[in-house]
């Protein structure tokens, strides 16, 4: 039996895609720009904190959608795996660059 009121939408999902992507794709090279290209230090600060906060929440939707969906496991496991390798990189690759 369907129930027509209820709708299945994955909006978690969603929103930890936009949040993660966005920080890693946007957000963190944004941060390399106002650092080394325009020299505005507070900036790249503000921008860098803005992106650790996007990061953490969107870590904790995502631990809130993989306990409410468990739909596809495969994507799980390749999205942890992808979740380890960026704190890998984050903490032993990137501070010696910086």
């Amino acid at each position: 039996m369907v129930n027509e009121d209820h709708m299945d939408d994955n909006y978690g999902s969603a929103f930890h895609a936009l949040l993660m992507a966005g920080t890693f794709v946007v957000l963190f090279p944004l941060g390399v720009l106002w650092k080394r290209i325009f020299e505005r230090l507070i900036l790249h600060w503000l921008n860098q904190v803005i992106g650790v906060f996007a990061v953490i929440v969107g870590a904790g939707v995502g631990v809130y959608v993989s306990r409410m969906y468990n739909k596809v496991r495969l994507g799980l496991i390749c999205s942890k795996i992808c979740a380890c390798l960026k704190v890998f990189i984050a903490i032993f690759i990137c501070p010696p660059l910086s």
